[in-house]
């Protein structure tokens, strides 16, 4: 639940960019007078606001990043031995997949 109320605001924000880029097309293909007038203002004035916006949700990431990170250690901390197994298991699992994805093809038998 807290993965989609934090996919909502980012995918606002891409929408909003995405606006944006499209009214600076409509600008870059209008003529210098036309980009002087209100349509120039009004795209400043929301590249302005999702530059905020963008920078805000920068930061509740680092901040969440940075509260996994101290829950990931504390977790380590209290029981590093299931933590090493857990981190031998997934590579070993890792270096299966990468070696099967890499081994050669199996020749052909000739009759």
């Amino acid at each position: 639940m807290d993965d989609e109320h934090s996919r909502l605001p980012a995918e606002n924000l891409l929408r909003e960019i995405q606006a944006i880029a499209r009214d600076a097309e409509k600008i870059l293909g209008a003529t210098l007078t036309e980009c002087a007038g209100e349509t120039g203002a009004n795209l400043a004035v929301r590249l302005a606001d999702a530059e905020k916006r963008l920078v805000a949700l920068c930061g509740e990431a680092k901040d969440r990043a940075a509260s996994a990170v101290r829950r990931t250690d504390s977790t380590v901390r209290s029981h590093p031995y299931e933590a090493l197994a857990a981190a031998f298991g997934a590579g070993a699992l890792l270096g299966l997949a990468l070696r099967r994805r890499h081994a050669p093809e199996p020749a052909a038998h000739h009759r």
